[in-house]
């Protein structure tokens, strides 16, 4: 049986700490977008124990520092998601 960081190489063609900063930068984004929080509050609920480091990492991913309600795409995916869960809220007749 392959090791843990070969099978994941083998599942997923990438790196697990890569992988990892994938997930916990998604975690982030929707995380920015649909709530009110800090953007260290967000560092610390993906994991990251510094803000500065997330910051960094963020900025590297998306090509802006992070921000709560920051315009750009994470301003649209919020919109998208308000709009999407409008739309569960109605009530078919």
């Amino acid at each position: 049986m392959p090791r843990t960081g070969h099978a994941v190489r083998e599942s997923f063609a990438t790196t697990f700490p890569r992988l990892l900063q994938a997930a916990r930068l998604t975690k982030a984004r929707n995380l920015l977008a649909l709530t009110e929080l800090s953007v260290a509050e967000v560092a610390r609920r993906c994991g990251y124990s510094e803000h500065r480091y997330f910051h960094r990492c963020f900025k590297q991913a998306e090509g802006q520092p992070p921000m709560r309600g920051a315009s750009g795409s994470i301003k649209r995916c919020r919109e998208m998601r308000l709009a999407k869960l409008a739309l569960t809220w109605v009530i078919p007749r």
